[in-house]
C-alpha cells in the first residue's frame, strides 16, 4: 500500500522499477513517485527485470547507491 507510507519525505528518493514487474505493475508506482515531495527524487526504470532481483536490478541499486546517494553523505 504505497500511498500509506506518505507522500511527503524530508530525504532524497529513488524508486528502481524492473519494466517486467508483474507484482507491483510500473504504471502504479510511478503514479505514486508523480505524487512525491521530496528534496530530490528518480525513478529508474529497468529493461528486461521483474520484481526479483536479478543481476540488473541489484548492479541498478548500486549504481545509485555508489553516484546519488554517498556523494551525499559527504555535503
Amino acid at each position: 500500500d504505497l500511498p500509506a507510507l506518505g507522500t511527503a519525505f524530508p530525504m532524497p528518493v529513488f524508486i528502481i522499477q524492473g519494466k517486467e514487474d508483474l507484482l507491483t505493475m510500473p504504471a502504479v508506482t510511478k503514479d505514486y513517485f508523480d505524487r512525491i515531495q521530496a528534496p530530490a527524487k528518480r525513478y529508474i526504470l529497468l529493461d528486461q527485470v521483474g520484481h526479483d532481483p536479478d543481476p540488473l536490478m541489484v548492479d541498478a541499486q548500486f549504481q545509485v547507491l555508489k553516484t546519488q546517494i554517498a556523494p551525499l553523505g559527504r555535503d
